[in-house]
């Protein structure tokens, strides 16, 4: 009889390991970090247009930074929850 190993998205929570648990949760808020520094940087970088160009993309741009913030909140919200 061959034995097949399971791949990682294979296995159920009961059968990782702790630390199989751990390195995952800290994937998980390494990419959290990352997406929170890439909210802020757009956020940024859509204040600096916002501070350069006309009234008539002002307001397309200030949704667009709405947008942003919203999802960082819920990533800061998220974050701090499970913290």
């Amino acid at each position: 009889m061959k034995m097949i190993a399971k791949s990682p998205s294979q296995t159920t929570k009961e059968e990782a390991s702790p630390e199989d648990v751990i390195f995952d949760k800290a994937e998980e808020a390494e990419q959290k970090e990352k997406n929170k520094e890439m909210l802020m940087q757009t956020i940024a970088d859509i204040d600096a247009k916002i501070a350069e160009t006309d009234s008539e993309n002002k307001d397309e741009l200030k949704q667009q930074k709405a947008t942003a913030e919203a999802r960082l909140a819920t990533l800061v919200k998220t974050k701090t929850e499970e913290g």
